[in-house]
This record gives structure tokens, C-alpha cells and sequence, in this order.
């Protein structure tokens, strides 16, 4: 079951689970209770397409840069232009990387029922969403459904 949600914004969140991005970088840590566990990727901001959960990805760890430097030599794992403004590196501002260990793709995407934010980009669901009925991880060749996990 999973019972949390993670808001990403496309096309980041199909990186996060077709493998292409193994570190996620946000501007605080991953909470300690979350390493480990499976976590909806709610995604957002894909023209012409309602936001949803796409996927799940987990998490094993999570450390924080300690210069722009380490930041950069990253790029090709967290694949964030290193001249973003919105989401590059900002002088004074603390990030974090969040190690993927695994993710899957939904077979269907599904609407985001209610939650809480737990912490910036962080959703607590009010039930938790039951994976089996919502994703089947297969090795089909149509790429219908993609597992990491």
C-alpha cells in the first residue's frame, strides 16, 4: 500500500521512472520515515493532461550536496540543467539528493484522491492507495508497464 505522494513535474517525473534520473533534487531532505518506502509520483504540469499518479518510485537514501561543484559533477544522474533558475543551483540554499533504488509506471494513471501536505512537495494520502489494484509490474514487451522495484 502506498500512503504517500510525491508532486514532480513532467517530463522529470517520466525520467524518474523510466530510470533515466537516479537522484531526485529537492531543497530539503527526504524524511528519514520515507527511505525505503514506495511513494506515488503525482505528476504535474504536462500540457493538455490532467495531473496524476503515474508511477511509484522508492528511495534508499538521502544526502546533502555540499557545494555547487558536487552538484554539477551529478547532472547526468539528477538531469537538471545546471542553469536552471527554477530548480539549479542557488548560492546559500541547502539541496539534497535523493538516491532511487527502484520505480514502476501504472498501468493506468490515477486521480489523486484526497491528502494532506506533509511537507513541501510531500502528500499524505487520507487512505492509502492499494498498488495492486492500481499498477501490475510486468516485463511486457509494449512497455505497457515498467517495474524497477
Amino acid at each position: 500500500m502506498i500512503r504517500t505522494a510525491l508532486n514532480t513535474q513532467y517530463p522529470w517525473s517520466q525520467y524518474l521512472l523510466d530510470g533515466s534520473k537516479s537522484l531526485e533534487t529537492r531543497s530539503y531532505p527526504l524524511p528519514n520515515d520515507l527511505l525505503g518506502k514506495e511513494i506515488a509520483v503525482w505528476e504535474t504540469g504536462r500540457e493538455g493532461v490532467e495531473e496524476a499518479f503515474v508511477g511509484s518510485v522508492v528511495f534508499d537514501r538521502c544526502d546533502e550536496y555540499r557545494n555547487k561543484e558536487e552538484w554539477i559533477s551529478d547532472q547526468k544522474s539528477h538531469l537538471v540543467d545546471v542553469h536552471s533558475e527554477q530548480f539549479g543551483w542557488t548560492e546559500g540554499e541547502r539541496k539534497f539528493k535523493w538516491r532511487v533504488k527502484g520505480a514502476r509506471t501504472f498501468v493506468k494513471n490515477i486521480t489523486p484522491p484526497p491528502c494532506r501536505r506533509r511537507v513541501r512537495s510531500i502528500f499524505s494520502l487520507d487512505s492509502p492507495l492499494l498498488v495492486q489494484a492500481a499498477a501490475e509490474p510486468t516485463s511486457d514487451p509494449k512497455g505497457i508497464s515498467q517495474s524497477r522495484l
